[in-house]
């Protein structure tokens, strides 16, 4: 019997409701609003987990469970503090370890809805939510895993009080009404931003602030803290960007944003700031830089080489240095096991710091999808953002011009908003000619991109070289600064690193 197909029984034995997620993934592989309602059948259970199958298994939250609350924490720090707060509940209900954090199940008394704790890191998963359990495989290949022997499920009779209790002990004020977790007004406002926290900070005021102001008031608020309180300030349109994005994507459509024009002395007596490079001189703060070359060049181990190595600092291809920080490596391509021993191979040499790595697709030119890349570059910071390959990050033809500029908007957008970057492999046309002309599909992609690297071979800069197989060619070409000179490069077939 699958092993999986025993775990969905015992749920539904104990009351829960079950629904089939895609193998390694926590899609959901059926229309699940049904279950939301209704327990399964065992012969659902049967047919969704036949033989063969390695369907993850996900369990419905809210009513049809018995009010199953989850609380989902994002880290195990904050998991080990909030049980720290809450005395014997290790020893008294479900805890499940997840590949980052872990789960804690609950019931309740009356229906809760789902929500998020933002500044603990925890989603409360319950009524319209559903979670990934045991003995599931997280896309790092993690399997999610019971973390104790309790069977039962605590009942938490007035759980808005309960949870409101543990996060004041842990110096978090909370509204069990408005099921919100907040910040006092004084410490949104007047804590202070540097590099890589002045965009999101400013997002968050921006959130508060259009429930109670008009696009205008807003702005010149959120205008009046980058000023003071974000060091180095933003520029004043970059800040504009901001409030158009929040008031428009949340409070319906935004207001005509004034034009702000600045007297030419004060604009040329702006100080300039000029951001670190991710990759020295080839992949600057805020940029998208395509990593582009023919099939079977190594452009795939090119990218993961580049973050494996700006997670630890190291210099990539032992020449450029980095600017270290997380990165988060989209392998939308290749299968999870492929990306697996390449990584496990580079990581070898290289080592890894604070990697991220999701396997499938990511369609951009689908709203939610950006909203949900948004969303997790906003909660893991990362200063680089590797994916592979471009063709799949849209449902549209490559030479039709507007698709690929609508393509790759939303990374510029990300990449300038959140202060990292995005490398993008992709692949090169067939022809020879200089960098710039390489890039296959419309010249809009060239266009809509901060830089180019190229991988060659050595026989097509020199025809008069022998083909060599693990030696490769680098050249780059960037919207400013000038090219570094092209370097040659060799691949380790031991540890897939150049």
């Amino acid at each position: 019997m699958n092993a999986v197909l025993s775990f969905a029984r015992y749920y539904l034995k104990a009351g829960l409701s079950v629904i089939p997620l895609r193998p390694r993934d926590k899609v959901a592989t059926v229309p699940w609003t049904e279950y939301q309602r209704r327990l399964p059948m065992q012969g659902e259970l049967a047919h969704w987990w036949a033989d063969g199958s390695e369907s993850n298994i996900g369990v419905v939250c809210g009513p049809v469970s018995g009010n199953l609350v989850v609380l989902d924490f994002d880290n195990q720090l904050n998991l080990r503090n909030f049980l720290d707060a809450s005395p014997n509940l290790e020893g008294e209900t479900v805890l499940v370890g997840t590949a980052r954090g872990g789960h804690i199940w609950l019931q309740t008394l009356e229906p809760v809805r789902t929500f998020r704790v933002e500044e603990f890191g925890l989603d409360v998963k319950a009524e319209g939510s559903y979670v990934v359990a045991p003995p599931s495989i997280h896309p790092s290949g993690k399997s999610y895993e019971f973390a104790n022997d309790v069977t039962q499920i605590l009942t938490i009779p007035d759980f808005g009080g309960w949870l409101q209790e543990r996060l004041a002990y842990l110096g978090i004020t909370w509204n069990p009404n408005g099921q919100r977790a907040t910040q006092p007004w004084r410490e949104v406002v007047t804590q202070r931003a540097s590099e890589g926290s002045r965009n999101v900070n400013l997002t968050s005021l921006a959130g508060r602030l259009r429930k109670a102001l008009p696009l205008e008031d807003g702005l010149a608020v959120l205008q009046a803290v980058n000023a003071t309180h974000c060091v180095p300030p933003l520029p004043e349109t970059e800040v504009g960007e901001v409030a158009a994005s929040v008031w428009g994507r949340y409070g319906g459509p935004a207001a005509p944003m004034p034009l702000q024009f600045t007297p030419l002395a004060d604009f040329l007596g702006q100080e300039e700031q000029e951001p670190p490079c991710i990759i020295e001189g080839l992949v600057p703060t805020g940029a998208v830089v395509l990593l582009a070359g023919k099939p079977k060049l190594g452009k795939s181990l090119l990218g993961l080489n580049a973050g494996l190595s700006v997670s630890v600092g190291a210099r990539w291809l032992g020449e450029f240095s980095t600017s270290p920080g997380p990165v988060l490596i989209c392998a939308l391509e290749d299968r999870p096991s492929l990306v697996r021993k390449r990584l496990r191979a580079m990581a070898g040499a290289l080592g890894s710091g604070e990697v991220y790595v999701r396997c499938g697709g990511l369609h951009l030119d689908r709203p939610e999808a950006v909203e949900a890349l948004s969303n997790e570059v906003t909660k893991l910071k990362p200063v680089l953002v590797v994916i592979d390959p471009l063709i799949e990050l849209h449902h549209g033809d490559e030479n039709d011009a507007r698709a690929m500029a609508d393509a790759i908007s939303p990374l510029r957008d990300l990449a300038r908003r959140h202060e990292c970057a995005f490398l993008i492999v992709h692949h090169r046309r067939k022809s020879p000619g200089p960098v710039g002309d390489t890039v296959r599909g419309s010249s809009a992609i060239f266009g809509a991109v901060d830089g180019i690297i190229v991988v060659r071979e050595l026989s097509e800069a020199d025809p008069s070289l022998e083909p060599a197989p693990l030696a490769r060619l680098l050249e780059a070409q960037l919207r400013d600064g000038p090219p570094p000179d092209p370097f040659q490069i060799s691949l380790d077939p031991q540890t897939l690193c150049f």
